[in-house]
């Protein structure tokens, strides 16, 4: 890739404006490469460290994405999935994940009684999923980052078969959070990167 940003640079040279941006992607991914070389290939190492040093907060998922509400008429293989990625994630970082994005961020009935079991303490979930809550919650927007667009939700909420195929149960002890767009989760993972590419150059530069 970084081969044929540098083939662009060339061949849009009286392009400008399709330089510049031949030239950013060279840029960027010749940082990649660094960053990736300083670690030894080994990325999970540098995103440990920084959750460690409380920087950041890495999250899990279910085990093989399932679709949640697709599994949710065989449990054990929704109890599965969310295990499972428990396990993994403790053997990559070191201890239990706190949070995790459902698949698609798709919620299903009982999602919840899986999640304790698993110490999972909060949740993503689709923004209708709480918009659309039994009983109803008062949204309130979280300040704006980025392209980020959430709502933070208090108190204990439910959300009715009519809208989404879940059961009306309440979700105890265990945070919901919706959100608008997948956009934050890419933001996470390009700020994060930058960071580490920063932490890699203060380093060198110390040395």
């Amino acid at each position: 890739m970084i081969e044929l940003a540098d083939k662009e640079i060339h061949r849009t040279h009286w392009d400008r404006a399709f330089r510049e941006l031949a030239w950013m992607y060279h840029h960027r991914l010749s940082l990649a490469r660094e960053t990736w070389r300083f670690y030894s290939g080994n990325l999970i190492t540098a995103f440990k460290q920084f959750q460690d040093e409380g920087r950041l907060e890495i999250i899990t998922t279910a085990a093989t994405h399932g679709l949640l509400p697709l599994l949710s008429g065989h449990p054990p293989s929704v109890r599965a999935q969310i295990l499972t990625a428990r396990d993994h994630y403790r053997s990559c970082f070191g201890r239990d994940p706190r949070g995790i994005w459902l698949p698609e961020c798709a919620y299903t009935g009982n999602v919840e009684s899986y999640l304790q079991e698993a110490n999972i303490r909060w949740f993503i979930l689709d923004t209708h999923g709480l918009l659309h809550a039994n009983p109803g919650r008062a949204m309130a927007p979280l300040p704006r980052s980025s392209r980020r667009t959430a709502w933070r939700c208090s108190g204990v909420t439910s959300i009715p078969p009519a809208r989404c195929g879940a059961s009306t149960k309440a979700i105890p002890a265990t945070r919901a959070t919706a959100i608008s767009t997948a956009t934050s989760a890419l933001t996470s993972i390009s700020n994060t990167s930058n960071r580490i590419c920063l932490r890699r150059r203060t380093a060198g530069s110390r040395a």
